[in-house]
């Protein structure tokens, strides 16, 4: 799958229109992963957000020296990093490994914001498509907040 056809599928940017697409596409960077390899390690810098093409991540949170956390498997077009797109070189609250061979993409965050600072209009669709991520993340983080605490009530 190309860049485009990635975006496009996107879970954050599937709204956007081909001509932003195609800007978005020329900032990307592709990333094969194999089976096991890790994207990222919690506590590194987060200078990029990544779409997943084709495959599937594992979030893992360290809670300390011999415990450790599943947060999440995303699959094709999930995305991560997104929080790295908006404050950029912030410390990666998790790490990530590719659960099977993954293609990837990512927009760095100095080239992005350098990118929608130049396009007004880009920069208004991108980040209110980041910001609808955050709000979509919220709200299930709160409904699963909600359920759990439901059924430790009724336990």
């Amino acid at each position: 799958m190309d860049k485009i056809d990635t975006l496009k599928k996107s879970l954050i940017f599937r709204e956007l229109a081909e001509p932003e697409l195609n800007k978005l596409a020329s900032i990307a960077h592709e990333y094969f992963y194999r089976a096991g390899e890790e994207l990222f390690f919690q506590g590194e810098a987060a200078d990029e957000l990544i779409i997943i093409s084709v495959g599937s991540v594992r979030m893992i949170k360290e809670l300390n020296a011999q415990k450790e956390e599943d947060i999440i498997t995303l699959g094709s077009g999930s995305f991560l990093g997104e929080m790295a797109a908006v404050q950029g070189n912030e410390e990666r609250l998790a790490s990530a490994f590719a659960i099977e061979n993954t293609h990837a993409i990512s927009l760095k965050s100095n080239e992005l914001s350098t990118l929608c600072d130049r396009d007004n209009i880009l920069g208004y669709h991108v980040y209110r498509a980041i910001t609808k991520a955050f709000a979509r993340r919220i709200h299930r983080i709160a409904a699963d907040s909600a359920y759990y605490r439901t059924l430790a009530y009724n336990h």
